[in-house]
């Protein structure tokens, strides 16, 4: 029985259909299969493996990353995420407990900690008596430019006739 994560990745996949795809955490295999028929070329890697991996990857339209960063000590992790962020996805999604220490984990999560990273929290998912945290950037409004960095708030050359220098 899928969860509601799981249900939510599907759709978001069949949805936007990325023509690549990369997915991060404790068998990946599995979750990718079951979108292999909307996807072009797709790539899975093992926590553990990943950040070793990032040197040899390439640029993907959508990163799907669960399971991942609390179970990788904090500055891995911020390595592994930073890598992601800015040489590797277009889209990067982050599914990630937010809060104390629990069980096996090697590191916990706060919210100001993903903020930084640049990522916005999009969806909140209870499962097994936590709640994980669904994070997600994407490289194209990222950053919108703002309305006052435009040329009607700065130069103004219609109004240089009236100022006497």
């Amino acid at each position: 029985m899928p969860t509601l994560w799981q249900t939510d990745f599907v759709r978001l996949v069949a949805e936007t259909r990325p023509h690549t795809l990369l997915v991060i955490g404790p068998d990946a295999g599995a979750l990718a299969d079951r979108v292999r028929a909307h996807v072009g070329d797709m790539a899975t890697l093992d926590p553990e493996e990943a950040l070793e991996a990032l040197s040899g990857l390439a640029r993907y339209r959508l990163v799907w990353v669960y399971g991942t960063l609390e179970r990788l000590a904090k500055e891995r992790a911020n390595v592994l995420m930073g890598g992601l962020r800015d040489l590797h996805a277009q889209r990067l999604y982050v599914l990630v407990p937010i809060g104390g220490r629990r069980g096996d984990e090697r590191s916990h999560w706060r919210e100001t900690d993903l903020l930084a990273l640049g990522l916005s929290r999009s969806q909140r998912y209870s499962q097994a008596g936590r709640n994980l945290d669904l994070y997600g950037f994407d490289l194209f409004d990222y950053k919108q430019t703002p309305d006052w960095f435009s040329a009607r708030h700065w130069a103004n050359p219609q109004l240089w006739d009236q100022y006497r220098w």
